[in-house]
């Protein structure tokens, strides 16, 4: 037995030692079974016909939601919300792929290089290779398995785009939807505007201390009481978080970005006045400059005879006082520029900024002696200082006499404005390349007479919902009793329709300071566009929007007889007066004409597929949302979960954190701890 054992101690000891490892190493790779099972065993749900989806498909299903989470651009799923519930993007896809709208990897490899080019083409520096990658990373997916997601995700898209491009109307349909977008009247109309009031020429003159019975002035039609405190109150929390012009019938109390200006002005005429004052020109030196380059003031040889000084002596002269003048004023600009730099020598920097320290306010040139300083420098009165009473915004200190026209071109080709200047600094904390913070001055600007002005912001209050009506109660007032106005002048609307049908458009227009307008087309959509696939309404002069209006004329027209010409119409039918709340007016108006689509124009129309997307009705049009739902989804494709809510958070965890979190049967998941 010993010889046998000496004689294959090699061979005993092989398999004995090949049978420790399977033995040390056995419970680890039964553990690692498990826990591969725990996320890619089983079967995750069922659809259609008898047709399962496992969980390891499910994780796949998983990582193109992450893959999707890295697309920096607005996708259909990203739309619907399928981007976040593997179900949802599940079934989604499913459609496109039924569909045969999902491509291969080219499909998605030429989908990521678009969506690199377009933000490449919005000023950010993402390489198609850094989506890739980082795609890659987020999802543990090869850039094979990417570019499938991304075909997917484009052959959703191209799902979305037949489905609502796809015609759905009979010849009969469209035709009689063409009809009616295309049929245009011409009209006279008179604009009432809530807003504006004759009375005001009333109030005027009585506070003139004139006899308001001798006086011209229109009586106060829409004269209405003020606006009492809760009115004032309920108006201001409906539009407080409204942007100005963005709300209802425009209103809108938010602040916008505002700020405080302080500002020296040069004025150019000032400066020449001082630089004739003090100059002296040498008669020799003006007979030089005119015989050096007399073309230059504009003198022609006459006769042979040469051109003589003492004709353009004056024009000379001036020529050579503005060139002193250009001279002097750019003189002055470096001089400020200079007082200005000197107190920010030595100061760090933070981006385009600078960190000023907390003496600045007392450290920086005041605005007011450096004009006395500017007086003495260059022997003329001390320029004149300003400043805003209050914070503006950007329209507000475009509208400033002076400072609101002034330009700088030190910040590109374009000139830049005092307001753009203005919103530019960094305490409204958004990107700029215009280098500008409150309380540091900036270049110097210039306006188109050539004034030179020198200004800082001393504050700034970033776009914010006002904290109480004080802060916009001018505007409020102005636009509730606008509101007061309009409703008054819906109670009027019978009587002001009465008075068009027996004595026209001219006494209204009248009684009310506005006056007739012609409007020779008014149709929901110009004909020309609607082949080209775009409903555009006209539009009315006086009307921020004139959909209202348009609209009730065209139903008012369609209900004429336009085999009669509309002089033959009773003027009662061609009348109607419309109230428009959105642009807080009432509009009177009377049809002079109607112009059905014609035989022609509709030969034209159908032969172009772009009509189909303008004529879709409410009746017609379906809701992408809704038919892709994913509700629908699930009914349109039988689709069923086999495991429990609770179960798939577990085996989220367990490809997360490395635990074995299946479930036993119908016991309780256990968990076994890895390594």
């Amino acid at each position: 037995m010993l010889k046998f054992l000496r004689l294959y101690q090699g061979w005993i000891l092989a398999v004995f030692g090949t049978f420790l490892v399977i033995t040390f190493l056995l419970p680890q790779a039964i553990q690692g079974l498990f826990q591969s099972y725990a996320v890619t065993g089983g079967d995750w749900a069922t659809v259609g016909r008898d047709e399962t989806v496992t969980n390891g498909q499910l994780q796949v299903v998983r990582g193109e939601l992450l893959v999707q989470d890295v697309l920096p651009t607005q996708t259909v799923p990203r739309i619907l919300g399928a981007d976040q519930d593997p179900s949802y993007w599940y079934l989604l896809s499913r459609e496109a792929e039924q569909a045969g709208l999902v491509g291969g990897v080219g499909v998605g490899r030429d989908f990521l290089a678009s969506v690199s080019a377009a933000l490449v083409a919005n000023g950010q520096q993402v390489s198609e290779t850094m989506l890739l990658l980082q795609m890659m990373g987020s999802a543990n997916f090869t850039d094979r398995q990417v570019y499938e997601t991304l075909a997917k995700v484009q052959g959703v898209m191209q799902l979305a785009g037949q489905y609502e491009t796809a015609a759905r109307f009979s010849d009969e349909r469209l035709r009689q939807a063409a009809a009616q977008l295309a049929l245009s009247a011409s009209a006279d109309l008179v604009i009432i505007d809530a807003a504006s009031d004759p009375s005001a020429t009333e109030d005027t003159a009585t506070e003139d201390g004139a006899d308001p019975e001798t006086t011209d002035a229109a009586p106060a039609i829409l004269a209405v009481d003020p606006p009492d405190e809760a009115a004032l109150q309920a108006q201001f929390e409906r539009h407080r978080s409204e942007n100005p012009g963005e709300g209802e019938s425009g209103f809108g109390y938010r602040l916008p970005d505002r700020a405080g200006l302080e500002w020296i002005v040069v004025d150019k005429e000032a400066v020449r006045e001082a630089v004739a004052a003090n100059t002296t020109f040498d008669p020799i030196e003006l007979r030089k400059a005119f015989i050096n380059d007399p073309l230059a003031y504009g003198a022609v040889s006459s006769g042979g005879e040469p051109p003589r000084f003492a004709d353009y002596s004056e024009l000379v002269r001036d020529r050579m006082l503005e060139e002193r003048v250009d001279a002097r004023m750019r003189e002055i600009e470096k001089f400020l520029s200079d007082q200005t730099q000197l107190p920010r020598r030595g100061l760090e920097r933070s981006g385009m900024t600078y960190v000023l320290p907390e003496d600045w306010n007392s450290v920086r040139a005041n605005l007011g002696e450096l004009a006395t300083a500017l007086g003495e420098e260059f022997s003329m009165d001390a320029p004149m200082t300003d400043a805003t009473p209050e914070l503006l915004g950007a329209r507000e200190i475009d509208q400033l006499p002076g400072i609101g026209t002034a330009r700088s071109t030190k910040f590109g080709r374009r000139p830049t404005s005092a307001a753009e200047y203005a919103m530019a600094a960094a305490e409204f904390g958004r990107e700029s390349t215009i280098p500008a913070q409150t309380g540091v001055a900036g270049p110097v600007f210039t306006d188109p007479a050539g004034n030179l002005y020198l200004f800082r912001v001393t504050e700034t209050d970033p776009a914010r919902e006002a904290n109480s009506l004080d802060e916009v109660r001018d505007q409020v007032v102005a636009d509730a009793t606008t509101v007061a106005r309009f409703e008054k002048l819906e109670s009027m609307a019978a009587e002001l329709e009465s008075q068009a049908v027996e004595y026209g458009l001219q006494p209204i227009a009248e009684a009310h300071d506005t006056e007739v307008r012609v409007s020779p087309q008014i149709a929901e959509a110009d004909a020309m566009l609607l082949g080209y696939g775009i409903k555009q309404p006209t539009r009315i002069m006086g009307l921020r929007d004139a959909q209202t209006v348009v609209d009730a004329v065209v139903k008012r027209a369609a209900e004429l007889d336009y085999t009669v010409p509309a002089a033959e119409i009773p003027i009662a039918e061609r009348t109607l007066v419309i109230p428009d709340r959105e642009n807080l007016a009432l509009v009177v108006v009377q049809i002079t004409g109607v112009t059905p689509l014609t035989r022609e124009s509709w030969t034209e129309l159908s032969a172009n597929a772009g009509i189909t997307r303008v004529l879709a009705t409410e009746e017609t049009a379906l809701d992408f949302r809704n038919t892709y739902s994913l509700e629908s989804l699930v009914e349109r494709h039988d689709f069923k979960l086999l495991r429990a809510q609770e179960d798939d958070e577990l085996i989220e965890d367990a490809e997360i954190e490395g635990l074995d979190a299946a479930p036993v049967g119908e016991a309780e998941a256990t968990t076994t701890t890895t390594g």
